[in-house]
C-alpha cells in the first residue's frame, strides 16, 4: 500500500481589522467637564458647613456676582449653577427649588457650553424630583392636618355624648330612688 502523501495547504493570513481611529486622550475631551464637576463638588462640600443665615448670604453674594459678568460667559454659567445649588440646598423660602430650576434651565439648552449643559440637565432632573417630593410632603402634611382636625371634632362629639349620658344617668338615678 502506498504511503499517504502529505499535502500542505498554503498559509493564508487572517484578515486584519483596520487600525482603530485615533482617539483623543480622555483628559483632552473632558477637561472642561472635569473642571466644572470638581468646582461644583468642592462648592457643595463647602455648602454643607454653612448655616441657614450663611446660605442666605451666599445666595445674595452669588446674585451680585452674576449681575457683574457677561451672561453668556462660562463664569456666569458656573455662578448660576452654584446659586441654584444654594437655593435647592437651603430651601429658605417656598419656591426656592423652582427658582433653582429656572436658573439652570437655560443652561440645559444647546447654546450653552457642553460641560455646563450636562451638569444643568442633571440638576434639572434632581430639582424636578425634589419638587415632586416637596409637593408630596405638602399633600401629606395637609392630609395630616385634616385628620387631626377630624380627630379633634370626633373627640368633641364623644365628650358631648358623654355629657348627655351623664345628665341622663343623673336624671334616671333620682327617679329610680323614688318608690
Amino acid at each position: 500500500m502506498p504511503a499517504p502523501v502529505e499535502t500542505r495547504q498554503p498559509v493564508v493570513a487572517a484578515p486584519t481589522a483596520p487600525p482603530p481611529a485615533p482617539v483623543e486622550p480622555r483628559d483632552a475631551r473632558h477637561a472642561a467637564l472635569d473642571a466644572a464637576l470638581g468646582r461644583l463638588l468642592d462648592y457643595q462640600a463647602r455648602l454643607q458647613t454653612l448655616s441657614a443665615n450663611d446660605l442666605a448670604r451666599e445666595s445674595v453674594r452669588l446674585e451680585v456676582l452674576r449681575s457683574g459678568v457677561d451672561p453668556r460667559s462660562d463664569e456666569a454659567a458656573a455662578l448660576a449653577i452654584e446659586q441654584a445649588v444654594v437655593l435647592a440646598h437651603a430651601r429658605l423660602l417656598p419656591g426656592d427649588t423652582q427658582r433653582a430650576a429656572m436658573l439652570v434651565e437655560p443652561l440645559a439648552r444647546e447654546e450653552s457650553p457642553a460641560h455646563w449643559q450636562a451638569i444643568a440637565r442633571l440638576l434639572l432632573f434632581r430639582f424636578a424630583e425634589q419638587r415632586r417630593l416637596e409637593e408630596q410632603l405638602e399633600r401629606q402634611a395637609q392630609q395630616l392636618r385634616e385628620q387631626q382636625r377630624r380627630v379633634e371634632q370626633l373627640g368633641a362629639q364623644i365628650e358631648a355624648l358623654r355629657a348627655i349620658e351623664r345628665s341622663l344617668s343623673r336624671q334616671a338615678a333620682p327617679a329610680a330612688a323614688r318608690p
